[in-house]
């Protein structure tokens, strides 16, 4: 199985194994591992090791935690419900950003999965519900998938950019 992962910006890096472990060979080249599991508390940890802790923001309302694909998982309400990670801002020369996501329905134009910015991404699902990567240092570029994740199902999502300008996106692959 693959896991949620933020590879670095030098190495693009997929991790597969045994669900809910990442074992230090895998640990190589990772900017960040957050599970988003974290039973109670208000900090995303870092299992990557390089202690990229964020914090789990909600606007106005408790964290919503909920059963995930592996253990626990946090039901973001699409509206004010985000980790920020501070200084994970960096320029990126070849990225894999992947996310587990189970969704019914998006925000217009688009719900973002993960992000990071000046220069960075977005990862996103876009109404009507196609997993899109947007990316931009001087200008924007940006790729959509054709796959609808908008079932109420779990779908594995994962976007890759490499610095020759190949930019890919997965669903479930």
């Amino acid at each position: 199985s693959t896991y949620f992962i933020f590879a670095s910006g030098t190495n693009l890096v997929v991790a597969q194994g045994k669900e809910g472990v990442l074992g230090d060979n895998v640990k190589n080249g990772l900017v960040g591992h957050w599970g988003l599991d974290e039973a109670t508390g208000t900090v995303a940890y870092d299992f990557a090791g390089n202690s990229n802790h964020g914090v789990i923001n909600t606007g106005t309302s408790s964290i919503n935690r909920v059963s995930g694909k592996v253990s626990n998982a946090i039901n973001f309400d699409g509206a004010d419900d985000y980790v920020n990670n501070g200084t994970l801002n960096r320029i990126f020369q070849q990225l894999t950003v992947m996310a587990w996501i189970k969704t019914s329905a998006v925000a217009s134009p688009y719900s973002r999965v993960v992000s990071a910015w000046t220069p960075g991404f977005i990862l996103a699902v876009t109404f009507p519900g196609q997993v899109r990567i947007y990316l931009w240092d001087d200008a924007e570029d940006s790729i959509t998938g054709i796959t609808s994740v908008l079932d109420n199902n779990w779908h594995h999502i994962a976007a890759t950019w490499i610095d020759d300008g190949i930019i890919k996106v997965y669903v479930d692959g």
